[in-house]
């Protein structure tokens, strides 16, 4: 394997395949990242997953010889994060072992064979809805989905595409938060996407990013340009009737006030229990 490649591209693509694989006391071979490149397409392909998430990006390169190799994620963030010059150059002569050059810096690592990596099965969606904003959309329902491990379905938040709008709920069984946005797609579609699994990838995305979305077996497909992540579910089958929980809330009052002067008073009475805290923790 050999090619030479941007290195904020590759840089890029790495911290976010560096956020899907897991961290911590895993095998080495679910922590890594895998490279591959292709002297055909000129093309290098950056995958990881955690077997609830999978995310493949493509990146150019000129690729002088096709091959692939298994990187450990943090280390192949660090090392392009500490290289300079426009270009990096990966290569691999020997077994196992990849050199990483750029500018006056070479690094020379172990690395593991690609034969050792469970690849993810990375499905294309033929029939696809277009969703935007979602990173506001994670962080107005994710806060709101359950932990319980026995209640799957709450772990989720449901989202409902129809009358050109995006319909989405979460539920812990306490909190309920239900939100609505336009959608400039006329088709009717719902997904039930882990919480966790969604915040995942709002982290990798900016808010007004265009998915084409499509529902493939077990899996959520979420394609963006050159890149392809897709969500495993985690439940199946109906979710909560909102309808007719709602109808079961017998509110003792309402009250309309302007959201930015709510927010205005929580955070003086947070800083203000923050400050007694400090107080009773001094004594």
């Amino acid at each position: 394997m050999k090619f030479e490649v941007e290195r904020l591209a590759m840089l890029a693509a790495a911290k976010n395949a560096a956020r899907v694989a897991p961290s911590g006391p895993h095998s080495e071979v679910i922590n890594g990242i895998l490279l591959e490149s292709n002297d055909d397409t000129r093309e290098v392909y950056v995958t990881a997953t955690n077997h609830e998430v999978s995310i493949q990006q493509k990146v150019m390169a000129s690729v002088g010889e096709s091959g692939s190799m298994l990187v450990n994620a943090r280390m192949l963030v660090g090392m392009l994060t500490l290289l300079s010059g426009e270009f990096v150059t990966f290569s691999a002569d020997k077994p196992e072992v990849i050199i990483v050059s750029g500018g006056r810096c070479v690094y020379s690592i172990n690395c593991l064979s690609a034969a050792h990596y469970s690849k993810p099965v990375i499905p294309f969606p033929e029939e696809t809805v277009t969703m935007t904003g979602i990173c506001s959309l994670a962080k107005r329902t994710v806060f709101a989905t359950g932990k319980d491990e026995n209640k799957l379905a709450l772990q989720c938040v449901n989202i409902k595409l129809r009358n050109n709008a995006v319909h989405a709920t979460a539920c812990d069984g306490v909190r309920l938060m239900m939100i609505k946005d336009s959608s400039g797609s006329p088709e009717e579609r719902e997904f039930m996407l882990p919480g966790r699994s969604l915040q995942m990838l709002a982290s990798i995305s900016k808010d007004d990013d265009v998915f084409e979305v499509g529902d493939i077996d077990t899996s959520v497909v979420f394609v963006r340009g050159d890149m392809i992540f897709t969500i495993r579910k985690l439940s199946t089958g109906d979710y909560l009737d909102t309808n007719a929980l709602l109808k079961n809330v017998k509110p003792i009052y309402t009250a309309v006030a302007e959201a930015d002067k709510i927010k205005e008073a929580l955070g003086i009475y947070s800083g203000w229990f923050r400050a007694r805290a400090c107080e009773y923790h001094v004594d």
